[in-house]
């Protein structure tokens, strides 16, 4: 059996040659866009990356919430 793992598809990163999102989970050239999940990632983490991922979505909503406030 396989489980794919999505990483880097949406890789987050300082400026938007490199990533498609910033450090708060932001795309580039977007208002009001984030991505809130592994695609983030920008490089395989040799493990199962599920709470990695779980850590980076509520990084993200935090991040998100603090804006909206």
């Amino acid at each position: 059996m396989r489980g794919p793992h999505p990483l880097r598809t949406a890789r987050m990163g300082r400026d938007a040659r490199t990533a498609v999102v910033d450090f708060e989970h932001r795309v580039f050239g977007a208002t009001g866009l984030s991505i809130p999940d592994g695609s983030v990632v920008p490089t395989s983490l040799g493990v199962n990356p599920q709470v990695t991922t779980m850590a980076m979505a509520l990084r993200a909503t935090e991040a998100i919430g603090a804006e909206l406030r």
